[in-house]
């Protein structure tokens, strides 16, 4: 079967479950999987599916509840947000070969703050639904106070925990990899720039046999076990995976919580470990996942929970042979080895095996550092002009 004909098959797959599960409520129950206080729902209504993130106390969280009861109050950081959206999507539209050199960090800030619009509603400045931009293909803790859109990670849990089949989410993560497979991680995904960031104060000691990247795979087949496991014999309150071991969940879910509603939990803790032994057990598995994490990112590369763990990854990867932007080898490739340097995943581009394939984050830099023209950019079945230097 062709190309195009495998691609229309999923498309309509996708659209089939993106239809069922919005016919069947989805949206709504994802949006009611976001932690925190929701402004249009009573504390008592719709927070059974909540993530509990309290140190083994209350989650005074929970009692939050926004109101805006002088309706929509528009304001400049509304438009500027907007315009950030728009900006990003347009860039990642409409010039995906990345031509100018920091145009893939400016697009990576642009989703960094669009994800963080809820911060609006934090500030009082304007409703933002907890679920306004739906599933989005990124690693954007939902446990977040600020956070706009559901992660499929955390939203996948939430309904798996429950017994649900999560075919919003499938459906989402379906439509996005046949559009661009894993770009989203290499563009767009909050959490990669900051791997990438810690990337560039990286070390880059220890080599790691490519074979520990079917972690990932094992990590998506946890994602729908474990959940279900632990809904069977309700054996956790917390999701096992999300703000807790997951490092976007670390700095983007759990340092917001402990510094905003979660603040009297953490000082509850402080000022009576003795009597809140779970909670100290909890801040103990935080911390010393945040320091593994900072101590692997160091020595292999920011992108390591990328390369080797990432459920989300691992399925918009699945995605990087038929989607509509990817990257081809055009030709032989002479082993020159410089896509390989610049490779922020530490992968060899020459290379045509499953683990290279979908472990590609389509971010484009060996596209540019190929100086002998055999990498290029295909959208559709119209391949790109190679650009002219390299991307930052």
């Amino acid at each position: 079967m062709t190309r195009r004909r495998w691609w229309l098959l999923l498309l309509i797959g996708a659209s089939l479950a993106l239809y069922a599960g919005t016919r069947s409520g989805d949206v709504a129950r994802v949006a009611d999987s976001m932690t925190y206080g929701n402004f249009d729902l009573p504390p008592a209504d719709g927070q059974a599916g909540v993530m509990y993130l309290a140190p083994g106390v209350e989650d005074y969280a929970v009692s939050v509840q926004y109101r805006f009861d002088s309706g929509v109050r528009w304001h400049p950081l509304v438009a500027l947000g907007i315009l950030f959206a728009v900006m990003a999507v347009w860039r990642l539209v409409r010039n995906p070969d990345g031509r100018a050199g920091p145009a893939r960090g400016l697009v990576q800030w642009l989703g960094f703050v669009g994800t963080r619009l809820g911060v609006l509603r934090v500030a009082g400045l304007v409703p933002v639904p907890r679920c306004a931009a739906g599933v989005l293909p990124l690693l954007n803790c939902q446990a977040c106070e600020m956070a706009n859109g559901a992660c499929p990670v955390g939203a996948a849990q939430a309904f798996l925990r429950h017994g649900d089949v999560p075919l919003f989410v499938v459906g989402s993560v379906s439509v996005f990899g046949l559009a661009a497979g894993r770009r989203f991680c290499g563009w767009l995904c909050p959490f990669g720039m900051i791997e990438d960031l810690i990337t560039r104060y990286a070390r880059l000691r220890l080599k790691v046999p490519q074979a520990l990247e079917w972690g990932r795979f094992v990590t998506l087949g946890l994602l729908v076990v474990v959940p279900l496991v632990a809904g069977l014999f309700e054996v956790f309150r917390v999701f096992p995976l999300c703000a807790t071991l997951c490092p976007s969940g670390l700095f983007m879910g759990l340092a917001p919580y402990y510094l905003t509603h979660g603040l009297p939990a953490l000082q509850e803790v402080l000022a009576a470990p003795a009597a809140h032994l779970a909670g100290v057990a909890w801040m103990v598995v935080h911390g010393l996942a945040l320091v593994l994490y900072l101590g692997l990112a160091l020595n292999i590369g920011g992108r390591v929970f990328c390369r080797f763990l990432c459920p989300l990854g691992a399925a918009l990867g699945l995605f990087n042979r038929v989607a509509l932007v990817r990257i081809e080898t055009n030709g032989s490739c002479s082993a020159c080895h410089d896509c390989q340097v610049a490779c922020p995943a530490g992968l060899d581009p020459a290379d045509d095996g499953f683990l290279a394939h979908t472990g590609c984050i389509r971010c484009g830099r060996c596209v540019s550092q190929c100086s002998h023209n055999t990498r290029r950019w295909v959208v559709g079945d119209r391949p790109l002009e190679r650009p002219n230097h390299a991307d930052a």
